[in-house]
């Protein structure tokens, strides 16, 4: 099963790039592809075997537009079995795609019962409940199936296509040893999260006013 790993990225540090390249690069499971997105055009493009970074300096309107863009970009690169969403400043541990490939071989959707979070100062085990959208893996078929992500600019964008795959695909969970393999985090990576510029579920403003903070580089 080949995974197209989606990071999108816009005013980061090269280091939390490179934390997610080290996340990708030791994977258990080798048939996957990166691709990050830069739509503040920082970055130079380099493309490689199972990676590539594309810089655009034209922001894309929306974060849902920049998803559906990515894929757009990533025809170059495949074909893909499955979609696996690939936030740039979570930590996804060796086994994260393996027990996906699991996973994907009887459910069209993998997603955790439990993961890990840092946001609070220590690490925890909590259970995902319909949020951390990005430790999902979905077969392509299905993504397709089901009219891919919900677009919309409001807030819970994230919390929009992952209940609209939850009703609609069958749903299996990766964490086969009972020990998550996704760790969300927060105030421990030196930059802001997105979720601090949403003021509500409903706020549409959020993805503009969060794309004039900068994190520095």
């Amino acid at each position: 099963m080949r995974f197209l790993c989606l990071c999108p990225t816009y005013n980061r540090p090269w280091r939390l790039l490179e934390e997610s390249l080290a996340c990708f690069h030791s994977q258990v499971h080798k048939d996957a592809f990166l691709l990050i997105y830069d739509d503040l055009g920082v970055f130079p493009e380099q493309r490689h075997d199972k990676w590539a970074l594309i810089s655009t300096t034209t922001r894309e309107p929306g974060i849902v537009e920049k998803y559906n863009r990515m894929l757009e970009l990533a025809q170059e690169f495949g074909p893909f079995d499955a979609i696996a969403l690939w936030d740039d400043d979570d930590i996804y541990l060796p086994n994260h795609l393996h027990y996906h490939g699991q996973v994907l071989k009887d459910y069209e959707l993998s997603y955790p019962s439990h993961v890990y979070s840092t946001y609070t100062g220590q690490r925890l085990i909590e259970p995902s409940g319909g949020r951390f959208w990005a430790s999902l893996a979905i077969r392509y078929d299905a993504f397709v199936r089901t009219g891919g992500f919900v677009l919309t600019r409001r807030a819970d964008f994230d919390q929009q296509s992952l209940g609209k795959w939850l009703r609609e695909c069958s749903n299996g969970d990766p964490s086969l040893s009972g020990v998550p393999t996704y760790v969300f985090r927060w105030n421990d990576t030196g930059c802001r999260h997105s979720q601090s510029s949403m003021k509500h579920a409903l706020d549409e403003k959020w993805y503009t006013f969060n794309s004039a903070i900068y994190c520095g580089n």
